[in-house]
């Protein structure tokens, strides 16, 4: 068996998988009814997912819940970019934004 020169390059493993993350405004209120206000929160959102590594496809929702459709990053776990960009019980769509 042949064995490949020592300056070839390794092949890479690609890989795209597509998350789709969703989650409520605070009690589902209708804090999204706005859609200016939706377009600025979905594209913080997309701007975020994209400091975190993984790259937006499609972000959008409703009035009371946002769906997020991105891949999968190369380095952080799913359990990270969720707990980073869902927010959290202190600080929630129509919370404490300002």
């Amino acid at each position: 068996m042949l064995a490949p020169p020592s300056n070839s390059a390794k092949p890479q493993s690609l890989s795209r998988v597509p998350i789709h993350t969703v989650f409520p405004t605070k009690s589902r209120a209708p804090f999204l009814r706005d859609p200016m206000f939706r377009d600025e929160i979905f594209s913080y959102l997309g701007g975020y997912a994209k400091t975190l590594g993984y790259q937006p496809i499609r972000i959008g929702g409703t009035e009371d819940h946002v769906h997020l459709l991105t891949t999968l990053s190369r380095t952080l776990a799913i359990a990270d970019f969720i707990t980073g960009i869902v927010p959290s019980p202190s600080f929630s769509i129509g919370g404490d934004l300002a």
